[in-house]
């Protein structure tokens, strides 16, 4: 009886090992299937901006086009019109870059980090 007790726990773990085996090799092959797919998105949106930025500018001289005529036509000097749009386009670009600066924290992984700190300030200082 004892050599049966031991054949079922050998073959217990057997089956655990290779079970745990073919999960790794699925997590794996999802791994590289989602990278994939992400290098293929990145390569479309790319090229797509390529094709809208000159697009978007076009779109922003016509309206900055558009105010410096009606700015004309309520008979504000062209002097005056240049320096209300100048001063109108210089808010916008400040306003994109604070908008830039705050998005560009996103990038460094502060609640992974957050997490890994709590985790080592725990007493578990084994490495991941």
């Amino acid at each position: 009886m004892p050599h049966d007790d031991n054949n079922s726990l050998i073959s217990l773990i057997n089956n655990t090992l290779h079970t745990l085996a073919k999960l790794i090799a699925d997590l794996a092959s999802l791994a590289i299937s989602e990278a994939a797919l992400a290098k293929q998105s990145m390569t479309s949106i790319l090229l797509l901006l390529v094709f809208l930025l000159p697009l978007l500018m076009i779109f922003w001289f016509s309206v900055i086009g558009t105010c410096f005529i009606g700015l004309q036509w309520l008979s504000v000097s062209w002097q005056l019109s240049f320096l209300i749009l100048s001063v109108f386009n210089l808010i916008i670009l400040i306003s994109v870059i604070y908008l830039l600066i705050s998005l560009k924290n996103n990038l460094f992984f502060n609640a992974t980090r957050r997490q890994l700190k709590k985790l080592l300030a725990n007493g578990d200082n084994t490495p991941c």
